[in-house]
């Protein structure tokens, strides 16, 4: 464990080793997080144990926390890490998850009371034959008025070729979903934690994990999706977009030197290195521009880095138009 973490268990904990582990990074949401403390004690499925993460909140959510450890009858524990982004708050919580699957539930939304027993069932699905080549099993969402996020998937979706499957998925989704994760992959492949960066993108490691495994599909609502929270507690705007502009410039810059290898076709890579000559001027122009390893090193691959040279120039009009816009 990280010197800097403090981790604390309930007696729950030290009884059982579930087949689940849910994972809530939280950051100030004080007034939120009771909401989905709620959702995770109201599972009909009692078989997992839930890892709260405190990322370093300035508002103190220590006694909603010691009064859920103590009255729910299942394994919870605690870190409380200095602020360093979602990113590393999962990964804290992924390296003590004993748990074979692994759930994200985000501090301001809710699981529906089946969302659990709805997943593992999908899971228990799979052929045992196949099992190895899955990394997630994938339900729907609705907003907070209970209105489903996108359509419905067509029946026998996981007995057609897993490319069409994933074809006919996509075209239904409409935004958010909720994944229920393979343990072993997830704690082997941690989250980037790159200097600087307090928000690196589920897409760094989806990616990955999704050129190399499959999908099983569910076509359920288990979670509700809430929009209507805010976690920063800062006013300074100028300071918060700055910090934005350099955590897509981590991520534009990690798919344009890793995007190929993992499936991503010519056309995102050159659309990925549009967006970084973007951010290359916004950030200079603001006076803002980083100096950590990982920006020096810049684009790695000579093809993608004469590119960058072409949309040099024309990349500083859509520069020029963002920060009008955000000025």
């Amino acid at each position: 464990m990280n010197e800097s973490w403090c981790c604390v268990i309930n007696e729950e904990w030290k009884k059982t080793e579930p087949r689940v582990s849910i994972i809530t990074p939280v950051y100030n949401r004080r007034m939120e997080l009771p909401r989905a403390l709620d959702s995770v004690k109201n599972q009909t499925y009692r078989n997992f144990e839930h890892i709260i993460i405190d990322d370093g909140s300035v508002i103190n959510i220590d006694d909603i926390v010691d009064a859920y450890m103590k009255t729910v009858p299942f394994p919870v524990a605690y870190i409380k890490k200095p602020n360093g982004g979602v990113h590393t708050a999962r990964n804290a919580g992924i390296k003590i998850s004993r748990g074979k699957l692994i759930i994200p539930l985000d501090s301001d939304d809710e699981l529906k009371p089946d969302c659990l027993k709805v997943l593992t069932e999908a899971w228990d699905e799979i052929p045992a034959e196949k099992i190895h080549e899955y990394w997630q099993v994938t339900a729907f969402c609705e907003n907070h008025k209970g209105v489903r996020i996108g359509g419905h998937l067509p029946d026998g979706i996981n007995q057609l070729p897993f490319n069409e499957a994933k074809y006919k998925a996509k075209s239904v989704e409409k935004g958010e979903k909720i994944g229920m994760l393979r343990g072993d992959l997830m704690r082997a492949l941690p989250w980037p934690e790159p200097e600087g960066v307090n928000f690196v993108s589920e897409a760094v490691n989806w990616l990955r994990l999704d050129s190399q495994y499959l999908t099983w599909f569910v076509d359920d609502v288990v979670r509700i999706y809430h929009t209507d929270t805010e976690n920063s507690l800062c006013n300074d705007g100028v300071k918060r977009d700055n910090q934005k502009l350099i955590n897509m410039l981590y991520d534009r810059l990690w798919l344009v030197n890793n995007g190929g290898k993992f499936g991503q076709s010519n056309w995102m890579i050159i659309k990925n290195i549009l967006w970084y000559c973007m951010l290359w001027h916004l950030l200079h122009w603001r006076r803002s521009y980083p100096n950590y390893i990982w920006v020096r090193k810049g684009i790695v691959n000579y093809q993608h880095r004469a590119f960058s040279y072409l949309l040099w120039l024309p990349s500083i009009f859509p520069a020029f138009l963002y920060q009008c816009k955000h000025s």
